[in-house]
C-alpha cells in the first residue's frame, strides 16, 4: 500500500512540476515560455518580453509579448518614429508594394494592388495573320491575347471581322460573338471568372464597303484567381451556314485588346 501512495504521490508531483515549460526561466508565464535572453524578471518588464515566446492555456501565442490577446501576437518593440518589422511571409508570390489577401479559405498569397497595376495591352501577331471560320462547332482561335495578374480586370476588345458570305444582300446580317477563354482551343475560364457577361455580341452586316468588314467591340469583366496569373485568349463565334462566314486579319488597323485594373 505504501508503495502504491509513493508512486501515485511521484506522479502528482511530477504533473505539477511539468504543467508549465519553462526555458532559459524559472518563472514561465504561460504553459510554456522561452526566454530568448534569459533575463525575465517575474513578471516580466515589457522590454524583457522582446525576446520571449510563450503560449497560453488558451492557445494564443505571443511573440515578443507574454499577454497574448489572440491567436498570434507579435510585438517588435517598433514605435512609428522608429518601426521595427516582425512579420516575412516568402512563399513565391511576395513582390514589391504587394499585400497579402485571403482566399474563400482564409489563405493568405501576396497580390498586387490595383492602384500599382498597370494597364495590360494585348498581345497581335507581329505578322498580317488571318483566322477563317470553317463551319466548325468550336470557337476559333483569332491569335490575339493578353496576359494578366490576379485580380479584377475590365477587358476591353474590338475585332474588324470581314464578312466573306456567298447570297447575302445589302442589309442583310447575322449575329457573331466574341469570347475570352484561358484555352486557345475551348472555350474555359479555370483560371479566372467572369463578373457579369461572359461574351461580347455583335452582328455582320452585308454592306456596300469591300469585304463588308464590322468593327465588333465590347467589354467583359474578369476576376483572376489564379495567384500566378493568366492568359486571356480571345476566340470569335464559329459559323456553320454558307451565309455566315467571315474573316479576320490581326493587321486590321481597328483592331485592338486591353485590360484595366479594377477593385
Amino acid at each position: 500500500m505504501k508503495k502504491y501512495i509513493l508512486v501515485l504521490c511521484t506522479f502528482l508531483g511530477y504533473t505539477s512540476v511539468f504543467s508549465q515549460v519553462g526555458i532559459n526561466t524559472n518563472t514561465p508565464q504561460g504553459i510554456f515560455n522561452i526566454d530568448g535572453g534569459k533575463d525575465n524578471e517575474n513578471p516580466p518588464k515589457a522590454t524583457q518580453q522582446l525576446n520571449d515566446l510563450v503560449v497560453l492555456p488558451n492557445g494564443n501565442m505571443g511573440l515578443g509579448t507574454t499577454t497574448p490577446t489572440t491567436k498570434l501576437d507579435i510585438v517588435t518593440g517598433g514605435t512609428s518614429a522608429s518601426p521595427v518589422t516582425g512579420f516575412k511571409l516568402f512563399d513565391g508570390t511576395q513582390g514589391t508594394n504587394k499585400y497579402l489577401r485571403s482566399d474563400a479559405n482564409g489563405v493568405g498569397t501576396w497580390q498586387e494592388i490595383n492602384i500599382t497595376r498597370k494597364v495590360q495591352l494585348g498581345k497581335f501577331p507581329s505578322s498580317q495573320t488571318t483566322v477563317l471560320s470553317d463551319g466548325g462547332a468550336t470557337p476559333k482561335y483569332s491569335t490575339t491575347y493578353l496576359t494578366l495578374g490576379p485580380g479584377k480586370w475590365v477587358v476591353h476588345v474590338g475585332l474588324t471581322i470581314a464578312e466573306r458570305s456567298s447570297g447575302l444582300a445589302n442589309g442583310e446580317n447575322y449575329p457573331i460573338r466574341l469570347y475570352l477563354s484561358s484555352n486557345q482551343t475551348v472555350l474555359e475560364n479555370t483560371t479566372f471568372n467572369f463578373i457579369g457577361s461572359n461574351q461580347i455580341r455583335g452582328r455582320m452586316i452585308r454592306n456596300t464597303w469591300s469585304g463588308s468588314p464590322v468593327l465588333i467591340q465590347g467589354v467583359n469583366v474578369i476576376d483572376v484567381t489564379d495567384p500566378a496569373g493568366t492568359t486571356i485568349y480571345v476566340m470569335i463565334e464559329n459559323k456553320s451556314a454558307s451565309t455566315e462566314q467571315w474573316r479576320f486579319v490581326t493587321t486590321n488597323w481597328e483592331n485592338y485588346l486591353h485590360a484595366f485594373p479594377v477593385n
